[in-house]
């Protein structure tokens, strides 16, 4: 039996001149505020092809491929969120602009190919003997393959007070609260020294807002990058190493922070130390969950019906021996994709290099390839001390690549020209060829010096 169609009935985000600001270099403008969708229908139990739980960036770009990979099948996507899909990027940039923007498909997209939407309604049951889901309101949906994209939430501080002054960041209506409060407030602390951290710090101070970072380990992202790199990354805002928070209160118009060696008097708190994958659906209907649900390169998991997409899942990756699980626009976009073709019945396999990057303000980090610190480190650079390359070495190959403030493709990268003497033609354009390399062409200060520009 087919369920009832859902309606979608979602218009385009506008500003007006009425509120707070999201640009820090128009702060006349008012933050985004999309219209609310309207309440879905009431929609009969019935069955469906596929089924998507997760609304976000993965489970929008599984729907596309699954649509266009078999134009008959019924789809339905499910998100607990009121908002269509939207990719997250932007949202730590403060850019009303970006945000606006931040709606890929357009939300009339769904209804005009077919795919039912239901938004605001979070699924809170498995059964996989009968392949049903159960939602939160009580009805039941049947599926011919399930697809888990349901992300991760921010890791939280147990002794985080309620406080509209307190925030993290994750969804969009997060992000429409923090800019409305750094419309008002002039001092600002940023508890944890991650790339979500410092997007806000770098938009903050941008916008004239006094910023301090409270970080519990000695440099910036410690996980992510070498110390040389760090030292780049950490320039523009005040930071404190070492610093462990100890306590949030809030005192009138005012956040009081306390760590072990002082105290802090803000006006207004993000709290960025990380996510934590949402693997309750999977782990309560017994899927392989070890720190993310348990995929194969295709997205399967342990139950041949149900496939998982996204920063939920741990997966192969390239260049490594292990699971991983990233967290990164990549991975939604392309392995989102892949799990949609593997639904609807092709065969496809998520095997990219892992790459990322980071938009700080004026600087701009990208990450391709595996970074592991207990890797070798060769560092090339220009006469720019923020424009470098860093090249990751284990077992005498280049396992990765980091290069801050060179705003190109990675088939640009000066690692592929150091190799090729800036000839990116052929297999040199592909960046897996890097990664094949023997160490020694990072050992060419000459040649990596020479292509190494912002």
């Amino acid at each position: 039996m087919r369920m009832e169609a859902l309606s979608l009935n979602i218009t385009p985000p506008s500003t007006s001149a009425a509120a707070p600001v999201w640009v820090a270099a128009a702060q006349s403008q008012r933050p985004f505020e999309p219209e609310a969708a309207e309440p879905p229908h009431r929609m009969s139990t019935g069955r469906f092809d596929i089924v998507i739980v997760g609304a976000g960036h993965a489970g929008a770009r599984c729907a596309q491929a699954a649509r266009k990979t078999n134009p008959d099948l019924s789809i339905l996507l499910i998100g607990d969120e009121d908002h269509p899909p939207y990719e997250r990027p932007p949202l730590s940039m403060l850019d009303s602009t970006r945000v606006e923007k931040c709606f890929r498909p357009e939300p009339e997209y769904y209804s005009q190919h077919n795919i039912e939407l239901l938004l605001g309604t979070p699924v809170i049951n498995i059964a996989r003997n009968e392949q049903t889901i159960s939602l939160a309101d009580g009805r039941v949906v049947e599926f011919g393959k399930l697809v888990l994209a349901t992300g991760s939430r921010p890791r939280q501080l147990p002794f985080t007070p309620a406080s509209k002054r307190i925030h993290y960041l994750r969804t969009l209506d997060d992000a429409t609260a923090l800019s409305e409060g750094l419309a008002r407030a002039k001092r600002i602390a940023i508890i944890g020294a991650g790339f979500i951290g410092l997007e806000v710090a770098a938009a903050a101070g941008k916008m004239g807002r006094d910023v301090v970072v409270l970080e519990r380990e000695a440099e910036v992202l410690t996980r992510a990058l070498p110390a040389d790199i760090a030292a780049v990354v950490r320039a523009g805002v005040s930071f404190r190493f070492g610093s462990r928070v100890l306590a949030l209160d809030d005192v009138g118009d005012q956040i009081s922070v306390t760590t072990e060696e002082e105290g802090h008097l803000v006006d207004l708190v993000l709290v960025g130390i990380g996510v934590m994958p949402n693997t309750g659906l999977a782990s309560q209907s017994g899927l392989t969950v070890r720190d993310g649900i348990v995929v194969d390169s295709s997205g399967r998991t342990s139950d041949p019906n149900i496939l998982a997409a996204g920063e939920v899942t741990s997966h192969p990756v390239r260049g490594l021996k292990r699971l991983a699980r990233r967290e990164s626009w990549q991975v939604a976009e392309l392995q989102g994709a892949i799990v949609g073709q593997v639904a609807a019945g092709a065969h496809a396999e998520f095997n990219e290099l892992p790459w990322f990057c980071s938009d700080q303000g004026s600087l701009y980090i990208q990450i391709v390839g595996s970074i592991d610190q207990e890797n070798d480190w060769v560092f090339r650079h220009n006469s720019n001390p923020r424009s470098l390359c860093a090249f990751s070495i284990e077992a005498q190959r280049i396992r990765g690549c980091c290069y801050p403030n060179f705003r190109a493709r990675y088939s640009d990268c000066p690692a592929v020209n150091c190799r090729t003497g800036g000839d990116r033609s052929g297999q040199a354009r592909r960046p897996s060829f890097l990664f094949t390399q023997p160490a020694s062409i990072a050992m060419s200060k000459s040649a990596a010096m020479g292509h190494c520009r912002r």
